[in-house]
């Protein structure tokens, strides 16, 4: 928890909270753009000329240029749509919405990395913002795009270890039984990892069936998704 107040806060820093964040601080706003770490868009990356000139893109962003969409029909047909008096650019959409954040950030935006969880209003008509700073996973790695002291500014502290402390000074926890319990944790988890190991794992033993996909999903299941599992020879 922090006491840093803001004009405004953009949650998402998808290419139209970026935006959004670097025309506002642009404007002498105070902006926080909170987003979710270790997220690349599953998109095409498709986007027009006229978007690159009213929001100031450069055109080394573009990774190609289409002038022709092609449709094909599930039985093979194929339609081409020529794309008349210009072209579609294609974007990396990992670099481009991360150099449209970064921007945002030039322009006098305040980044951080997070998963937004709540928004209520205080009796001075501000409004307090929760979100969640940890890591994200166990593969990441938070110091790669946000101070390392940056959790040492929260005035109270981590909560976790601020309610080990509480119950420490209440009596009914102590330093002993915390590493006690952290070492139980610690061999239900490796133990759990063994049994599941023992299932098979990416690199040896059974390999789940292409039904597995289609199963546990809809009561019944609908025409197209029959079509595919068939396809699939499931």
């Amino acid at each position: 928890m922090t006491d840093e107040q803001v004009d405004v806060l953009v949650v998402g820093g998808g290419p139209a909270g970026s935006t959004a964040a670097w025309d506002l601080a642009r404007r002498g706003r105070s902006v926080l753009l909170l987003d979710r770490d270790g997220r690349v868009k599953p998109c095409g990356g498709a986007v027009p000329p006229q978007l690159m000139t009213e929001f100031d893109v450069p055109a080394s962003l573009l990774v190609n240029r289409v002038d022709c969409a092609r449709m094909v029909s599930p039985v093979g047909r194929a339609v081409d749509i020529p794309i008349e008096n210009g072209y579609v650019g294609m974007v990396d959409r990992e670099v481009f919405d991360e150099w449209l954040r970064e921007r945002a950030v030039a322009a006098g935006a305040v980044r951080r990395t997070g998963i937004f969880t709540g928004l209520s209003g205080n009796a001075d008509g501000t409004a307090s913002v929760t979100y969640r700073a940890g890591a994200h996973s166990t593969s990441d790695d938070p110091s790669a795009y946000r101070p390392k002291a940056e959790a040492d500014a929260w005035p109270l502290g981590d909560p976790i270890l601020r309610l080990k402390d509480h119950l420490i000074r209440r009596g009914v926890w102590s330093d002993e039984r915390h590493k006690q319990g952290e070492a139980e944790i610690l061999d239900e988890v490796i133990a759990a990892q063994k049994e599941a190991e023992t299932h098979g794992t990416l690199h040896s033993g059974p390999k789940p069936s292409a039904r597995d996909m289609f199963e546990g999903v809809y009561a019944e299941t609908p025409p197209h998704l029959r079509r595919q599992r068939q396809e699939a020879g499931s």
